[in-house]
């Protein structure tokens, strides 16, 4: 299922939120996590988010290499672990980038709206 989406130009990341109890997710599900009730429309999330909390890892993994962080984001009503790069502090803002060809995303602190961040494998 798709979890990453470019709309305008601009990252999105594809959740859901339940018209039976309001509850957000991510990624998009058929079913609400909180009430069980099968009544989940998309919903985009992004770009911009909050940094909650932070690590950096200094082990590497075929994805990573160290060292590199990890973080709770904010972001649209959900609360999400990403991959994070140019400033970890909670409440640092963040935004959202991503490469829709491989449906992979990380945030960017700091990251002025002109200047986003955005890849494709093609490039």
């Amino acid at each position: 299922m798709e979890r990453v989406r470019i709309v305008d130009g601009e990252p999105t990341l594809i959740g859901g939120t339940c018209r039976a109890c309001g509850h957000a997710t991510f990624p998009l599900r058929a079913r609400c996590p909180s009430c069980r009730a099968e009544t989940i429309e998309e919903t985009a999330l992004g770009p911009d988010g909050r940094v909650e909390a932070a690590v950096e890892l200094h082990v590497s993994t075929t994805e990573c290499e160290a060292p590199y962080t990890l973080g709770l984001v904010a972001l649209g009503g959900v609360t999400l672990l990403a991959r994070i790069s140019g400033g970890h502090e909670p409440g640092t803002p963040v935004r959202l980038a991503a490469d829709s060809a491989s449906d992979s995303f990380w945030f960017t602190a700091n990251a002025p709206v002109n200047a986003l961040h955005t890849s494709n494998s093609d490039d």
